[in-house]
């Protein structure tokens, strides 16, 4: 096990959510998309802090990571290594992409991870 919170653990292969209601299990070599998401939190308009995540989307499913930004970013780069064909980052053409042409997206996530495959061998 490489990093935990929150219930979710992320081993050299896998995300992991164990919580009393769930249980699922991502492979990382089905990691399409992954990025650092910030979320603003305030009370009566008041800045009270932010939250940091860091968000993978799998063949399977989407999996949130909770921790401190230091963490999160470690967990990125984790992920970019152990998928190296996977989409790392955010802006908002990929973010409409993704969610306007998700096939074309997935498409083009497998051609890098052939290109990959076949630089390798």
């Amino acid at each position: 096990m490489h990093y935990k919170s929150m219930g979710i653990l992320i081993t050299d292969n896998f995300v992991i959510q164990k919580a009393f209601f769930a249980f699922n299990v991502l492979r990382f070599n089905d990691l399409v998309w992954a990025y650092k998401k910030v979320t603003k939190k305030s009370v009566n308009f008041v800045p009270t802090g932010k939250d940091y995540d860091a968000v993978m989307i799998f063949y399977g499913g989407t999996q949130n990571f909770r921790a401190k930004e230091k963490i999160v970013g470690e967990v990125l780069v984790f992920a970019a290594e152990r998928a190296p064909w996977a989409v790392i980052g955010f802006s908002k053409d990929i973010e409409t992409l993704y969610s306007k042409h998700q096939a074309e997206f997935c498409q083009a996530v497998e051609g890098r991870r052939r290109d990959l495959i076949s630089k390798k061998v």
